[in-house]
This record gives structure tokens, C-alpha cells and sequence, in this order.
């Protein structure tokens, strides 16, 4: 639970950070995703960062389970957040960003180091 309560979580006992997933974009239909998206932008404790993913099988006509509005899960929702000046990233660059260098974890109580 405390993991879920925010984008970034070092746990010092295993040396790991975690990072929270927002959206499995092709987990839901696009509406959904677009919906949920919109009300984590909006929300300032969890909206400095939106994190995204996809498994890219899905995407492949001959994959069993293949969702032929693949494409549209992916783009509309980076579109979305492109346009509302979120940009991609791997999370190493983000771990190693200079705010979070000049705020270390520490500088939060509730979170670990």
C-alpha cells in the first residue's frame, strides 16, 4: 500500500525503487484510459507523473489475443498527455533528473531511504 500511494518508492532493506503504474493501456478500452488519464492530470498528488505501459503483443495480427484498436489505445492517450506537456521517459532518466537529485527522498518524511 505504501508503494501504491505514490509515483516512487526506495526500499533500503532490498537497494530497489519502484515506480507506480497509472494506466495499462491495453488492459482497458480507450475511453477508460482517456478518462483515467484526465482525472490524474488533474489531481496534484498524482499528477506530476503519469505512468504508462503496454505489451506490445497485442498489437500483432496473429497474436491470439490481438486487439484490432491497438494503435488507437496507444497513440490517443500519449497524444493526450503530450498535448497537456507531459513528455517520455525511461524511469532511469527520471531517477536521475536533477530535482530529484536537489530533493532527495529524505526530504519526505514518510519515504524510506
Amino acid at each position: 500500500l505504501h508503494v501504491m500511494n505514490r509515483d516512487f518508492f526506495y526500499d533500503t532493506d532490498i537497494d530497489m525503487f519502484f515506480c507506480r503504474t497509472d494506466v495499462v493501456l491495453n488492459s482497458k478500452k480507450l475511453d477508460f484510459n482517456m478518462k483515467k488519464l484526465e482525472e490524474l492530470i488533474n489531481d496534484p498528488t498524482q499528477g506530476g507523473f503519469i505512468g504508462i505501459l503496454m505489451h506490445e503483443q497485442y498489437y500483432y495480427d496473429d497474436y491470439k489475443h490481438h486487439l484490432p484498436d491497438f494503435k488507437e489505445r496507444i497513440l490517443g492517450p500519449c497524444e493526450f498527455l503530450y498535448k497537456n506537456g507531459y513528455k517520455g521517459s525511461f524511469i532511469s532518466e527520471i531517477l536521475n533528473e536533477r530535482h530529484v537529485n536537489e530533493f532527495p527522498f529524505d526530504a519526505v518524511t514518510d519515504i524510506k531511504i
